[in-house]
């Protein structure tokens, strides 16, 4: 019997075209608001409030950002945020690698038990009460590790950590044994160097949680010194769009819209321009996490 092979009524390059046409009008679309918003921060507050900014500022100045940048709360707020960020992320890594280590092995007794308990958790969400009880009786409650104890560990990152564990060949592991080598040194000399690419894709969905963290810092900070950035920005927002500035001259340059869009842009950019040094890792990472269950 003849081979007849269906031909598609496009060329690839026309497909490849068009996919790129319609990757390229996505990203822009995602871009947009961000130039918006740091177009917005450097223009006047009298075109700001007219809706005339769209890419490029209008009446250009850095009234706005004088005033953010010149917040000491602000900054106070960012170095609980970095504290926070790098502190909960480097742990978060070590106990999520600890946790899905023993639960990638088969002859490990208990992990189709507690991979049940993971997956059971992760679809179903505490109720808010109890949790909030717990914390206080832990005496965590104006403390910064009651935002990196409450998120130490993420469910759906043990399920990411442990399928890429086991993809790794169990050769390895057994020739390292025969070495003389124990479950301690296996993980740490062998496992964690294989896994770079999901360390830095888990390491990047650890910082930005912590970094995004607001609803945790309402609930359990209650003092001015140790709320984190989030907290900071609602704060200048809400006084933002309240005051709009302190004098009459200040009045004229900025605006609520454009302190909000300063506020924003501070908040946003440590996160931008950590992402381009892990592209690599976490695309790679990504994708090899979600090739084996």
């Amino acid at each position: 019997m003849e081979n007849h092979k269906i031909k598609s009524p496009f060329s690839d390059k026309f497909l490849l075209g068009v996919f790129l046409v319609f990757l390229t009008g996505y990203a822009l679309l995602c871009l947009y608001p961000i130039v918006n918003m740091l177009a917005m921060s450097f223009s006047e507050g009298f075109f700001a409030n007219r809706g005339d900014v769209i890419l490029w500022p209008k009446g250009f100045n850095t009234e706005s950002w004088d005033q953010v940048l010149g917040s000491e709360r602000l900054w106070r707020g960012l170095w609980n945020t970095v504290l926070v960020t790098l502190g909960g992320t480097a742990l978060s890594l070590v106990f999520s690698a600890l946790f899905a280590y023993p639960l990638s092995k088969t002859q490990f007794p208990l992990a189709r038990i507690i991979m049940f308990l993971v997956v059971f958790c992760f679809i179903f969400r505490y109720p808010i009460i109890p949790y909030f009880i717990a914390v206080k009786n832990y005496h965590l409650m104006n403390t910064l590790w009651s935002l990196v104890a409450t998120h130490l560990i993420i469910e759906m990152n043990v399920i990411i950590m442990r399928t890429f564990f086991r993809q790794i060949p169990e050769e390895m592991e057994e020739a390292a044994i025969m070495e003389g080598a124990g479950q301690g040194t296996i993980l740490f000399r062998i496992y964690l160097p294989l896994s770079k690419a999901a360390l830095a894709s888990l390491g990047l969905f650890y910082a930005v949680n912590y970094w995004n963290l607001y609803m945790h810092p309402m609930l359990f900070i209650r003092k001015a010194e140790l709320q984190p950035l989030q907290i900071i920005l609602r704060n200048m927002l809400s006084s933002a769009e309240n005051e709009g500035g302190n004098s009459a001259m200040v009045k004229t340059l900025t605006s609520p819209n454009t302190l909000q869009a300063a506020t924003i842009i501070f908040a946003t950019v440590p996160i931008i321009v950590a992402y381009p040094f892990i592209q690599k890792y976490f695309a790679k990472g990504a994708m090899l996490g979600s090739v084996k269950g």
